[in-house]
């Protein structure tokens, strides 16, 4: 353990107390899981429009609908995300740090793929002369950019909770280090995969059903619906396995350890069979309620697991540094609360043009 600690960097100074980066973390985090959700199903969901449309009409003009969709939600989703990757930095910026270098080069090039899979998310959105076929490929090519992405993510702040595998760079210092190896990594990358269609299911089955007619729209909250209920049953596998190869003592406080946390871990499975239940029942807007309910317990869980992985390391946390700084602190709330409200005068602006 001890060589473990001397090879962690040591923390910056936190301007103000941590719980406040804690709530912040969460919180934005939790809007950018939304977006995240929304802009993946977006894409997929495009591309099969876009394969399905080659032989019904319906289709493709629902295809071409989420392709116009999808530049705006990948802006929101990166711009929503660049907050909580600012927050964990704060609080734990010497183990992502440490985590992102090992992963390197997959880092860096992460940056130049999303462009590519952002020009051609507009390529597709605005070429209006532009060939179906064309189009299916290059959203096929989006969709794998995004998932891509979301696997190197998960790389990265699963990496980041075991500096026992910090070691694994001197086989590949070549910048391709990734946590592979980790059992909890692939459990946790498929359990988000379909936690994001979900939320985007219920996304498009609401978004359509205040977008088309009472009867055009039925097709396509039938989709969503459909999307989000069996996404929901599909985490279920992922959420179990995750929960039993947790190492022990983490396992022991969701489990048997604390009845707090105990309780929690039940709301959030259920809360899952519920949504899925809810979904395929058509109940969209009810369904939609209790997933946004149960990703506060998801996020707040996993802020959890991350605290129980690191408290051997609680030594190098970021702690209060000597000269506090709330009016800096107060200044970033009013700049996130105007912040936060012209993205929804944004989005209000949005929604009023495409109903056009």
């Amino acid at each position: 353990m001890n060589n473990l600690i001397n090879i962690i960097p040591n923390p910056d100074p936190l301007p103000v107390a941590a719980g406040w980066f804690q709530f912040l973390s969460h919180f934005t985090y939790y809007l950018h899981l939304i977006s995240v959700g929304i802009m993946f199903t977006i894409a997929i969901s495009m591309t099969v429009g876009y394969f399905k449309g080659k032989s019904d009409e319906n289709w493709l003009a629902f295809g071409k609908d989420m392709a116009h969709l999808l530049p705006f939600t990948i802006a929101f989703a990166i711009n929503l995300g660049v907050a909580p990757l600012l927050f964990i930095q704060v609080l734990y910026g010497n183990f992502f740090y440490t985590a992102s270098t090992l992963v390197g080069t997959n880092w860096i090039l992460l940056v130049v793929i999303l462009i590519l899979g952002y020009y051609a998310a507009y390529w597709i959105s605005f070429r209006e002369s532009g060939k179906h076929g064309t189009k299916k490929y290059l959203g096929l090519f989006v969709s794998i950019v995004l998932a891509w992405t979301g696997f190197i993510l998960v790389n990265v702040n699963t990496l980041m909770l075991r500096p026992s595998s910090w070691k694994g760079y001197f086989s590949h210092m070549g910048g391709f280090h990734l946590n592979t190896g980790d059992p909890t990594m692939l459990p946790r990358y498929t359990f988000y995969l379909f936690l994001l269609l979900a939320i985007g299911g219920l996304f498009i089955a609401v978004y359509s059903k205040f977008k088309y007619g009472k009867e055009k729209s039925k097709p396509w909250i039938a989709f969503g619906a459909s999307l989000a209920g069996y996404s929901c049953f599909l985490t279920l596998p992922s959420f179990i396995y995750y929960m039993r190869i947790l190492p022990h003592n983490i396992r022991g406080v969701f489990l048997t350890g604390d009845a707090i946390w105990t309780i929690v871990s039940v709301f959030c499975f259920f809360g899952l069979i519920i949504t899925g239940y809810l979904s395929l029942q058509r109940r969209i807007i009810p369904a939609s309620v209790v997933l946004g309910l149960n990703l506060v317990i998801f996020v707040i869980m996993r802020g959890k697991v991350r605290s129980l992985f690191l408290e051997p390391f609680s030594e190098k946390f970021s702690t209060t540094g000597a000269n506090t700084q709330y009016l800096v602190m107060a200044l970033f709330l009013v700049t996130l609360a105007a912040g936060l409200a012209l993205i929804f005068w944004m989005l209000w602006k949005t929604h009023k043009e495409l109903k056009s």
